[in-house]
């Protein structure tokens, strides 16, 4: 006689106790031992790299759409183009 899939999973038994801790209390464990100080300035630490790393992509984005602008059909008046007229401008000229 063959038994179904939710009878063969009822006879399996689960440890309760875990070899690892859950990501919540490793991360409670390792937030409880940081002093009020070194925790702002981790803070202060990661907004800084999240900054640079944010200034790094506008950058970059400026300096591709700088070299778009240049392959571009140039306008009379010889004006630079807005971000999203540049966009705009380059997909009308593909299509």
């Amino acid at each position: 006689m063959q038994r179904n899939k939710n009878e063969s999973r009822k006879n399996i038994s689960h440890s309760p106790v875990s070899f690892f801790p859950s990501p919540q209390n490793r991360r409670s464990s390792r937030l409880a031992n940081r002093s009020p100080a070194e925790t702002a300035r981790l803070k202060r630490v990661r907004r800084a790299k999240a900054n640079d790393r944010e200034r790094n992509r506008m950058h970059m984005l400026n300096l591709a759409l700088e070299k778009l602008r240049d392959v571009l059909p140039a306008f009379p008046d010889e004006t630079k183009l807005t971000k999203i007229e540049t966009l705009r401008f380059a997909n009308n000229y593909i299509w």
